[in-house]
């Protein structure tokens, strides 16, 4: 499947416009953060009948009990009524507090919302720390871009180098440039391929199980 993440950057975003299959959108960032964007554009996510993802972008500041909580409060209803998958944006500055926090963070949301969530976070971090805890249980959306350069239309066969992706091997979903350009918006976008199909989406928001 194809698809693209989105944040505030994409505010106005019409996803009816957009092509792709999937649409991942940010919610929420440490405790005090809500993307002002993200009812609109889960509401035109939904109207499009895309699959739909939310994710939180973990920051330093505050545990890893706290920021799962404070992202489940806020888009619960999109998590558990309307099943959309959970993600953890593991990046910057969050990346020093270490796997562990990270695993904390996936097992509380998961516990709440009865769904397995995954967690992004590019190729050189999941090499960069043991994530064998986490990868047991959680899939990886990962990250790994092979140029800047504007990215016209999805790629069926997106480069990556040869290493491996840590503990996961391969990606679930990999985000394989930042820079696309589709049709129905004008800006640049994140391209996605995400390696299974509807019914795997639906398992993974334990919907259908």
């Amino acid at each position: 499947m194809n698809g693209i993440d989105i944040s505030s950057y994409q505010t106005g975003i019409n996803l009816e416009k957009v092509p792709g299959d999937f649409v991942i959108i940010k919610a929420t960032e440490g405790t005090n953060y809500v993307n002002p964007a993200c009812n609109d554009q889960y509401m035109s996510a939904k109207k499009s009948g895309k699959k739909i993802g939310l994710y939180h972008f973990a920051s330093t500041g505050s545990t890893a009990e706290e920021q799962a909580n404070y992202f489940v409060d806020n888009v619960k209803n999109y998590l558990i009524e309307d099943h959309s998958l959970a993600f953890l944006d593991w990046e910057a500055q969050a990346v020093t507090m270490g796997a562990n926090w990270a695993k904390t963070f996936l097992d509380t949301v998961s516990k709440r919302i009865s769904a397995t969530p995954m967690i992004y976070m590019s190729k050189s971090i999941t090499n960069a720390f043991d994530w064998t805890n986490v990868s047991k249980t959680y899939a990886l959306w990962g990250a790994q871009y092979a140029t800047m350069a504007p990215q016209l239309g999805y790629n069926k066969k997106p480069w990556s180098d040869d290493n491996m992706w840590g503990a996961w091997g391969t990606p679930s979903i990999f985000q394989y440039s930042s820079s696309g350009k589709l049709s129905g918006w004008d800006g640049p976008l994140d391209l996605n391929m995400a390696y299974f199909d509807r019914k795997t989406w639906d398992k993974f928001t334990n919907l259908n199980k």
